[in-house]
């Protein structure tokens, strides 16, 4: 469908993180004339995904509490691009 895109996961190796690499990755996908919207997901406790999709203006849209494992909760963010 155009307009539409599904990315499993946006994962950066330990070795390699807190140089900018989400970010670059995230700014490609704005890039893309097909894409009109993001949304990403991740753990509550994935301080630096969530500092990453906040500075790029993702915004908070859901959350799934306990469904990763007991205290572990998923959050949805959402972002709308190219429009």
């Amino acid at each position: 469908v155009l307009g539409e895109t599904d990315m499993m996961n946006i994962a950066v190796h330990p070795d390699y993180r807190k140089q900018g690499i989400a970010t670059q990755l995230y700014t490609k996908l704005f890039q893309q004339p097909s894409i009109d919207v993001i949304v990403a997901r991740t753990w509550h406790t994935n301080i630096p995904h969530i500092k990453v999709l906040q500075n790029l203006h993702f915004g908070e849209i859901y959350t799934i509490r306990n469904d990763r494992c007991d205290g572990i909760h998923t959050v949805y963010y959402y972002r709308r691009i190219n429009y």
